[in-house]
């Protein structure tokens, strides 16, 4: 994602899909945004079934609902028309959809919270993607992993059984063949399960096709269930294979939180007990959900000083993203601390 400062605001450029989804989580109700757009006007003697002619206008609005419609790759933020021109097509008050698609620029009036700052330092990195593998002898799941988390791609199932020896091999043959044509594309591929399918895999997949299996990276996971392609995240695996530490840090911070409360004491949750812990100067790590920091939630203010307490005081801080497996398991908490000591 390109951004430059303007005199009107921060002028946005969304390079990517994952940019655009990215933006719904920047983008809040009451935010101004501008950019050109098109308008259908209907002149007044048209016949009533005529829809009008569609004018090219440049608008501002204060959005009101901002969503993703990843069936057309496109940002749809829609709001009240505050201004804009030409003014004879644009009647202040009145309803009006932005449709934003990568490559299209607009600007965004708001202060940017230190959580949105992060966001879109985040979205000016470079965005790794990979696919994720987890196999074994019954079969493989396949999913895509990006900024957005894991998007399920395909399951394979195998028929191939050692009891019938003759079409044992003709059988895993035709599973392989699948799997290679269900990770066929440029990106790195992450394969991991229990037993020795991987490694049988990517064995036949160097002699059938070696530039797929360049793509390759084997890793660890102890099932070839969904839990697995969990599991690629949270062991480092996908980290290691791409380069992309914000998903394994979430999910390597939830585990940290989750032993620390079951056994040590060394954590704690909740909005009091966090902000007494800040207060302190015990708090090592802060964890928030990323659905606290939104202005639509009634405590963001609460949930946006204590971030801003985190990093005044030196203390590490992790926002889980609530679209993502380890979000999810962290919503329930929403906001949590690992501790340098215990306080009582």
């Amino acid at each position: 994602m390109k951004t430059f400062k303007a005199r009107e605001g921060l002028k946005i450029v969304p390079e990517s899909v994952e940019d655009l989804w990215l933006l719904t989580k920047i983008i809040e109700p009451g935010d101004a945004v501008s950019g050109r757009s098109a308008r259908r006007v209907k002149a007044l003697d048209l016949t009533r079934g005529d829809s009008g002619e569609k004018k090219k206008v440049f608008v501002e609005l204060l959005a009101e609902t901002i969503e993703f419609a990843e069936h057309a790759s496109r940002l749809r933020i829609t709001g009240t028309i505050s201004s804009g021109s030409p003014p004879e097509f644009v009647q202040v008050g009145e309803h009006h959809t932005l449709d934003v698609e990568t490559g299209d620029s607009f600007t965004l009036k708001k202060v940017l919270s230190p959580y949105h700052q992060e966001l879109l330092e985040k979205a000016r990195r470079v965005k790794p993607k990979a696919l994720l593998v987890v196999v074994d002898d019954r079969g493989a799941m396949v999913a895509r992993y990006s900024v957005r988390g894991i998007q399920m791609k395909c399951e394979l199932a195998s028929s191939a059984s050692k009891r019938d020896p003759k079409a044992f091999e003709q059988s895993r043959k035709k599973f392989y063949v699948e799997l290679t044509q269900a990770i066929q594309g440029d990106e790195t591929v992450v394969v991991g399960g229990p037993g020795f399918a991987k490694e049988d895999y990517y064995k036949w997949l160097k002699e059938a096709d070696p530039a797929t299996a360049k793509r390759v990276r084997l890793a660890t996971a102890s099932t070839a269930e969904r839990s697995g392609l969990n599991e690629l995240v949270k062991n480092g695996a996908v980290e290691k294979a791409v380069g992309d530490a914000a998903s394994a840090r979430q999910a390597g911070a939830l585990h940290e939180f989750l032993k620390r409360t079951a056994r040590s004491g060394l954590a704690c949750y909740g909005l009091g007990e966090v902000s007494n812990a800040l207060a302190a100067g015990a708090v090592e790590t802060l964890l928030l959900s990323d659905s606290l920091l939104r202005k639509s939630h009634g405590l963001h203010q609460e949930a946006n000083a204590l971030l801003e307490k985190a990093l005044e005081t030196g203390a590490e801080a992790v926002v889980f993203d609530s679209d993502t497996g380890a979000g999810l398991e962290f919503e329930s908490f929403a906001v949590g601390a690992l501790l340098r000591y215990k306080i009582r």
